[in-house]
């Protein structure tokens, strides 16, 4: 149970995908009961799958860092454990009427030398085809510079002028959400000014930002148990996308797979290891859009795609289409 960009998945010969919530559930003979295991750490269950002649089948649950921390809820029916979840945990964040319409999406327009053009041909093929479409998910290619994508910021040559572009969706009725990702690449224009400004995650050992593979790179994670990490990261999002014309935030690629050991937090002035909490950095993250958004627009219900947490419409972090041949098949 952790948080893996699976580039590259196979469903045929490796783990499930999104194994992000530690919340088993069981279907007996009498009804159904839930355990959900309070524990921000990578976790183990073993559901019977291993065999010992001199024992009967168990089941068991492994962490590796924390306590054993859990709650048990119990139901007539599966359904029915849901709603008592949801109440332990809270619920999504009341959305928008316009996020449940058809979003479009693809890498292949952003990534393009002529995105800006490229964006605004989607819209007339919607026109062309009497398509309805309430929204489009900008991928990462508006950030490119080289062959790397950097956060915050615009590529002018497939966008002279981002708010013109922007400007053509909002006066269409398509609402837009740009991606954006939790960390910067060492090349990254604001890397320096970032690292000196301590926003984030750190090495025990040096105090230092510390960096992993991340994109095309090796680059930094923003830390948002920092205030510092947060308040950045609020401001970018305001005057990078929200003054560009970009309503919603497209929270991706929140794993934080830093694996060193000694990858440290702020934890609000109390810093803590990043293995004991690597989920609430995701779940802060979008917090930090929400906010922004919010105070951006307060008379309007933010919605950010995708993300954890009832912050934001809870979805799957990557989307993606996985085909799983038939029995037998190559």
């Amino acid at each position: 149970m952790k948080c893996l960009d699976a580039l590259g998945y196979d469903a045929g010969s490796t783990d499930p995908l999104y194994k992000h919530v530690p919340f088993l559930m069981t279907r007996t003979t009498n009804g159904a009961f839930g355990i959900f295991y309070d524990n921000l750490s990578a976790s183990r269950f073993n559901l019977g799958a291993e065999v010992d002649n001199y024992h009967r089948p168990f089941t068991s649950w492994q962490a590796d860092h924390g306590d054993i921390d859990f709650w048990v809820m119990t139901a007539e029916r599966v359904t029915s454990l849901t709603p008592q979840i949801l109440r332990l945990t809270g619920d999504p964040a009341f959305l928008p009427r316009w996020a449940l319409g058809y979003s479009g999406s693809t890498m292949h327009y952003t990534d393009a030398p002529d995105a800006s053009h490229q964006l605004l041909k989607f819209i007339d093929l919607l026109r062309e085809h009497a398509i309805p479409c309430d929204s489009f998910q900008l991928s990462s290619g508006y950030t490119t510079i080289g062959s790397r994508r950097y956060v915050f910021t615009w590529n002018r040559d497939k966008f002279p002028q981002p708010t013109e572009t922007t400007g053509h969706f909002s006066e269409t009725g398509l609402h837009l959400a740009a991606n954006i990702k939790p960390a910067l690449l060492t090349t990254h224009p604001y890397y320096r000014d970032a690292a000196q400004a301590g926003i984030f995650v750190t090495t025990s050992r040096t105090g230092k930002p510390a960096t992993s593979m991340f994109w095309g790179g090796h680059g930094s994670n923003v830390d948002f148990t920092n205030p510092l990490g947060v308040q950045w990261w609020k401001d970018n999002v305001r005057h990078q996308l929200i003054d560009m014309g970009i309503e919603s935030t497209w929270n991706d690629n929140n794993e934080y797979e830093l694996w060193s050991e000694d990858a440290t937090c702020d934890g609000f002035g109390h810093p803590v290891e990043l293995d004991l909490i690597r989920p609430v950095q995701a779940l802060l993250m979008n917090r930090a859009s929400f906010e922004a958004q919010r105070e951006a627009a307060p008379a309007e219900r933010p919605f950010l795609f995708p993300g954890l947490g009832r912050w934001v419409y809870s979805v799957m972090s990557r989307p993606g289409v996985v085909t799983i041949p038939p029995p037998g098949a190559p």
